[in-house]
């Protein structure tokens, strides 16, 4: 029979209230756009850009929980990488307003075209990558293959294309596009794959530079940081950073440091405050990570806090590379990221959700010590291999917090 070696190696780490209003919607008959087969519009000038980069938003009463969250989860990664807010209407007059069905699927309209104006979200298209997608229209961006200069880069292959689909793939002119300086980007989510609206099966577009993979035309995981900079450019945004998250206008979603994949800026400073109930369960996976390492992580870093920015404790302070894994706490949280005057690195990416502590199974459940917080670097394993390694966590740095780590390590007779 098999051997197994248990090896066991225990963190910890933090409890809040906040107060949620029930969400707001509006009937979907209210307004004479609904159902009607619209047109994308341009954006010609700074008029057609939202006011302090901010847009309001409703959800009608026929949209689903599953796409209501992906939109907000799509709302969460936009204000995460940007400047761009969205807040709920109150008496704004121009907002969108986030419909279910409709003739066009998944659509938008481009730029701030005044009044109420629709973006229609349908449950069979309406994930994540597309929410993100639908709201870059919104915040005043063509497709990427619709640039000027696109020629130079793709070629569409009209006779492959959908007849009903064509005007998705029309050259704007320089009088509707302004690309602000920055190079064509193949990986921006705005985008299409090189098979999109295909009639045949056949690519509707060719790549013409083969510096990135044709996999990755069309993603619809994140923005590029082609996405990130050309948003900075368009809104003349100073920071995006100072980011306030609860569980009912982003149940879920992402945060990274500025141009995650790429390098993160010199002399950056940037802020999360995640805001737990006493009845939740934030979960937070840092599973890319790197940065400057310096013995004290004294240069470029990322610390977390209990509650607030103001809170004397530090409970975790990380630098160097690595999996960090996944935090999870009972409290809220506030997240810093800091780099100096020199040397940049990738920086982090990382995923939360929100869970309702009563439907948490038992091994789901926070281990409660000194700080009620739990924080768990990748520390359960079930290794089955002829030969390799184990090691302590967050190498080189250790939190000095109790923690439990655990490997099961099973080998043949």
């Amino acid at each position: 029979m098999p051997t197994q070696i248990f090896v066991c190696f225990v963190i910890v780490i933090f409890t809040a209230s906040v107060n949620t209003e029930p969400s707001t919607h509006i009937n979907i008959k209210q307004t004479k756009q609904f159902n009607e087969r619209y047109r994308r519009a341009a954006i010609s000038n700074k008029d057609k850009l939202w006011p302090n980069a901010t847009i309001p938003y409703l959800f009608s009463n026929n949209i689903s929980a599953k796409t209501k969250q992906n939109v907000l989860s799509a709302m969460s990664h936009w204000e995460s990488a940007t400047c761009i807010r969205f807040k709920r209407r109150v008496n704004e007059k121009d907002f969108v307003l986030i419909v279910g069905e409709g003739n066009c699927g998944c659509c938008s309209l481009v730029g701030r075209i005044g009044d109420v104006q629709l973006i229609t979200m349908s449950d069979y298209c309406a994930v994540f990558g597309v929410a993100v997608h639908e709201l870059g229209h919104t915040i005043g961006f063509w497709h990427e293959h619709s640039r000027p200069d696109r020629d130079n880069y793709i070629k569409v292959l009209k006779q492959n294309i959908i007849s009903s689909k064509i005007d998705n793939f029309k050259k704007k002119s320089r009088l509707n596009i302004n690309s602000l300086g920055e190079k064509y980007d193949y990986n921006s989510i705005m985008h299409y794959r090189l098979s999109t609206f295909s009639k045949n099966g056949k690519n509707t577009l060719r790549q013409l530079f083969k510096n990135v993979s044709a996999d990755d035309i069309g993603q619809r995981e994140r923005l590029s940081e082609g996405d990130i900079r050309q948003t900075m450019l368009l809104y003349n945004c100073k920071s995006h950073c100072h980011r306030e998250f609860n569980s009912l206008t982003s149940p879920y979603g992402n945060f990274s440091s500025y141009g995650y994949p790429g390098k993160y800026p010199t002399n950056y400073n940037c802020t999360w405050h995640f805001i737990v109930s006493s009845e939740e369960i934030l979960s937070i996976d840092l599973n890319s990570f790197e940065t400057e390492y310096t013995s004290n992580c004294s240069f470029d870093y990322l610390e977390i806090r209990k509650e607030s920015e103001h809170s004397k404790k530090v409970f975790l302070k990380l630098c160097g590379k690595g999996s960090v894994g996944s935090i999870r706490a009972k409290n809220s949280l506030f997240i810093k990221f800091v780099s100096d005057k020199t040397n940049a690195f990738k920086g982090f990416y990382a995923k939360f959700q929100y869970y309702d502590m009563k439907t948490q199974s038992n091994d789901q459940q926070l281990v409660s010590f000194q700080q009620n917080f739990t924080y768990s670097a990748g520390c359960r394993h079930r290794l089955q291999y002829t030969k390799g390694k184990i090691r302590t966590p967050l190498i080189p740095y250790i939190p000095k917090r109790r923690y439990t780590c655990s490997w099961l390590i099973i080998g043949g007779m």
